[in-house]
């Protein structure tokens, strides 16, 4: 039979149209031997990952008997590949699951699993999930699970950290109410007893005793009521810290709030020297925490006056007025704080390196600060030293122009 290499007559159309079948099942089939090779490769890459990875995988039949396990289970868990595969997963497994939650559709187990080859405890954290055929009906379950034996681990002891954290706080917490009460009863007899002594000194006594007794008493005095201002900012400061209901907001007038405040806190020599006021010319409804407020201004004023050399520029107190917050300015022209000091200088107790001759607690700013988380404020601080100190406070408000 002569081929169509020996053909001696030309070639038709019909020699055509025969190639044509020819090449096209050719080229299926190199088509579906890629495909195959290609799933083949895939497929060996799936396993080299399933068998060295620390996680394990595991392919269980529509009722729960093993068909398919990674070598890491082995690793972990002392128990081979052989010895698992045909029997079902309750006999290994299943005993050991300590919780149960649903996510997605997804079962999530928590289990402490023991590994058969060193008696272990290991903290499993595994994700179940149902294999479907097309029509929805579960024919398998493939497993993925974790040693998370480290994080959980961990996990307690955080919890036992915090808790002990938590019981520490608390002591502290009782220990500064406790004091800060105790330490108030003997200041004020100490007080109260320099201003007798004071008070009773008698004419007949040496002119120069009196001066003596009066100087003394005078340092006793100041020393208490510094004493006190310190015991009082300490329990203010763990009052609002440790109280469930930090925001007792009310509405009320704030520029009359003000003046209320520096008629109570400051001498009029020092409102009308030492403390110039810039406000609106209309009164306006805030709602805030008035107490907390009052600490804030208070603090920031006394700092403002404290740190301002005589005969300096008055502190300026300046209030403005914008549609949803009001903000509050102190600007002095006083001693000022070094650059590297305002990063810290919000910190309890801390005070900044040019202040050793102006005494203080370090309590001020801090009061400021965490009395400004509490009522929503952002506060704001630009110093120079030597060239003054303005802290600026954004309050969120809601307003109301009332005649003033």
């Amino acid at each position: 039979m002569m081929g169509f290499a020996n053909k001696k007559s030309d070639y038709s159309l019909k020699d055509a149209s025969f190639f044509e079948h020819i090449i096209v099942a050719y080229a299926n089939m190199i088509g579906e031997l890629r495909i195959v090779n290609e799933k083949n490769k895939m497929e060996d890459k799936y396993r080299t990952i399933a068998q060295n990875s620390t996680d394990f995988v595991v392919l269980l039949d529509k009722d729960k008997t093993f068909t398919y396990v990674s070598l890491s289970i082995e690793r972990e868990f002392g128990y081979s590949a052989e010895e698992i595969i045909g029997t079902e997963s309750k006999n290994y497994f299943e005993q050991f699951i300590t919780a149960r939650t649903v996510t997605n559709g997804k079962l999530q187990l928590l289990m402490h699993v023991p590994n058969k080859a060193n008696d272990k405890r290991l903290m499993v954290e595994s994700t179940i999930q149902a294999l479907m055929d097309e029509n929805n009906v579960i024919t398998g379950y493939v497993v993925n699970g974790r040693d998370v034996t480290v994080r959980e681990e961990v996990i307690v002891q955080l919890k036992k950290s915090l808790a002990k954290e938590k019981t520490i706080s608390e002591l502290k917490s009782r220990f500064i109410s406790i004091a800060s009460h105790e330490f108030r009863t003997p200041l004020a007899t100490i007080l109260s007893s320099a201003e007798i002594i004071s008070f009773n000194i008698t004419n007949g006594i040496d002119e120069n005793v009196i001066q003596k007794v009066n100087t003394h008493v005078e340092r006793i005095s100041n020393q208490t009521k510094k004493l006190g201002k310190i015991t009082s900012d300490i329990l203010l400061l763990e009052i609002h810290s440790s109280s469930q209901q930090n925001e007792q907001f009310e509405k009320f007038h704030f520029l009359n709030f003000l003046k209320e405040l520096i008629a109570e806190y400051f001498s009029e020599e020092e409102m009308h020297n030492q403390l110039l006021l810039k406000v609106p010319n209309r009164d306006f409804e805030i709602t805030t925490n008035p107490l907390l407020l009052a600490h804030i201004l208070k603090n920031l004023v006394e700092n403002a006056l404290k740190y301002s050399p005589e005969k300096s520029k008055p502190v300026e107190l300046t209030v403005t007025n914008n549609s949803n917050s009001f903000l509050i300015q102190v600007k002095d022209h006083g001693i000022g704080i070094p650059e590297q000091d305002q990063k810290n200088i919000f910190n309890a107790f801390y005070r900044g390196k040019n202040v050793a001759d102006i005494k203080g607690s370090g309590l001020g700013l801090n009061i400021v600060k965490e009395f400004s988380i509490l009522i929503g404020a952002i506060i704001e601080l630009v110093s120079n030293e030597n060239q003054g100190t303005t802290i600026s406070i954004a309050i969120p408000s809601e307003r109301k122009n009332t005649p003033y």
